[in-house]
Parts: C-alpha cells; structure tokens; sequence
C-alpha cells in the first residue's frame, strides 16, 4: 500500500495478545490472595497491588472495560485499606477478602483479552510511579 508523501510515518505498537502470561499472572494473583487469606504478607500484598495496579492502567479509559474496571478499583480500595494490617500480619476480615476476590476473579476473566504491548507499557508506568512514591516517602523521613 503506498503511502501519500503528505503523511509523516508513525510506527504504531504491534498488538500482542496474552497467552501463556495470561496464565502466569492469574497465577501469581490468585497465589498472593490465598497467602493474604491464611498468612498476610508484605511480599504478597506487593505482588498482588503490583499486577492490580498494572492491570487498572492497561485498560484505564478503555470502554470495554467500564464494569470491570469498576470492580478492580474496589478491590484496590480495599488494599489501600488494609496495608497496615499486612504489615502487622494481622487476619484480614472475610468482607475484606471478598472484595479483593472479586477484583483477583476480574482480572483473571480480562486477561486474554488485553494487549502485552499496553500491559508493557502500564508496568513501566506502574514501575515509575512506585519510585517516585518511595522517593518521597524516604525524604519525607530524613
């Protein structure tokens, strides 16, 4: 296809859908729920806050997603609630698990449907933004 000399090229991202990591990241989720349910840990809390995280920036302003990105920002919310609970390894309530259950199951059912190119990129962004939060925290401190 010839392209008009009026049009500057743009390389646009190549569109890779998830497979085998699909599997591998339902997996982690799900391991670091059940952690939190019988032994809350920092680890855990982290790897799940990490892939929820990802995830609500993969399909943030995607209109396929509206529902589900809802139900993902519940179980968020209720991450941010319970951090201190975490660090003291203290039992999380069932209500509370529920919540995170359901945003764990979400993300599961939307995973093969997103792009490894736009996941890659959230991560990066996810990545980034944890930095400059444990930046400001450290000087905060000193």
């Amino acid at each position: 296809m010839a392209r008009s000399k009026d049009k500057k090229y743009r390389p646009r991202i190549i569109k890779i859908p998830v497979t085998g990591l699909h599997r591998e990241l339902a997996l982690h989720a799900h391991a670091a729920l059940v952690t939190l349910r019988y032994s809350p840990s920092v680890d855990a809390f982290d790897m799940l806050a990490g892939i929820i995280n990802m995830i609500q920036v993969t399909i943030e302003n995607d209109e396929r997603f509206t529902h589900e990105a809802k139900l993902i920002t519940g179980g968020a919310a209720t991450l941010n609630q319970i951090s201190k609970k975490i660090e003291a390894h203290l039992a999380l309530h069932e209500h509370e698990l529920a919540s995170i259950g359901v945003a764990v199951n979400t993300v599961d059912s939307i995973l093969s449907k997103l792009d490894v190119s736009r996941m890659h990129l959230a991560q990066l962004s996810v990545r980034k933004l944890q930095a400059i939060s444990r930046s400001e925290q450290s000087s905060s401190l000193h």
